[in-house]
């Protein structure tokens, strides 16, 4: 996420920790996400970006922009 997304980025965190809250263990959460609880960790200290399995399965989307630019060749 980039700096911007920051608001996205602290929704994802407090979904995560509700997620293993409500499981009891960060191990049971990563289970229901279908990753590893490494891979939990790594979203959680920001090593990761959470990708689309994590964030379809708490119910939140990424929209991504593309800048392409049309400069004529030479």
């Amino acid at each position: 996420f980039a700096v911007d997304d920051i608001d996205k980025l602290c929704e994802v965190i407090l979904k995560l920790r509700k997620l293993v809250a409500e499981t009891l263990s960060a191990d049971a959460a990563a289970k229901k996400l279908g990753i590893s609880v490494t891979h939990l960790h790594d979203i959680f200290v920001g090593h990761r970006e959470p990708g689309p399995k994590v964030l379809r399965a708490l119910g939140l989307t990424r929209t991504v922009e593309r800048k392409v630019s049309f400069e004529k060749e030479k």
